[in-house]
């Protein structure tokens, strides 16, 4: 599927080949990727070369040997996705903590206590941040649409 979908993008079939097993596998040497594919290793080579230059693969000699390591670039925006996640992930969280604690706020023989109303202005101000922080994090396109972040003002 993944050579399909590279096939499709006006990619030739052979950078599709291999860029999708450097995908799956994250890294390779070139015979590898010759066994795999069943091209010439000159034909892997010029390939290899191709991507690297996109930047869609990197270079790196292995520590013990005169073979080269070919790795898969993960690209940034699939990095902010992961970090998108957690942080979506974070805000829930924490709105989840405060609402729970606002619940026992509201309870009769802590609402009276000493510095109850203290810890209301407190979790008031930490709504605020978190709304703030989504927002910000929003504009900066760390979030994905279908996964909006979850913000509780009250």
């Amino acid at each position: 599927m993944i050579v399909n979908l590279g096939y499709f993008k006006g990619r030739s079939r052979r950078t599709s080949e291999i860029l999708a097993y450097l995908t799956i596998h994250t890294r390779a040497k070139q015979k590898t990727l010759r066994e795999v594919t069943g091209y010439s290793l000159g034909t892997v080579s010029t390939t290899l070369k191709e991507l690297r230059q996109l930047g869609l693969i990197r270079e790196r000699r292995e520590p013990e040997g005169r073979e080269r390591l070919y790795e898969f670039v993960v690209p940034a925006s699939q990095q902010l996705g992961h970090y998108s996640a957690a942080m979506d992930q974070y805000v829930h969280e924490w709105n989840e903590f405060l609402d729970q604690l606002e619940h026992k706020l509201q309870k009769n023989h802590i609402a009276k206590k000493k510095g109850a109303e203290e810890i209301r202005r407190f979790v008031k101000k930490l709504r605020v941040v978190l709304s703030v922080t989504a927002s910000a994090l929003r504009r900066l396109k760390f979030t994905q649409p279908e996964t909006p972040l979850e913000v509780t003002e009250k």
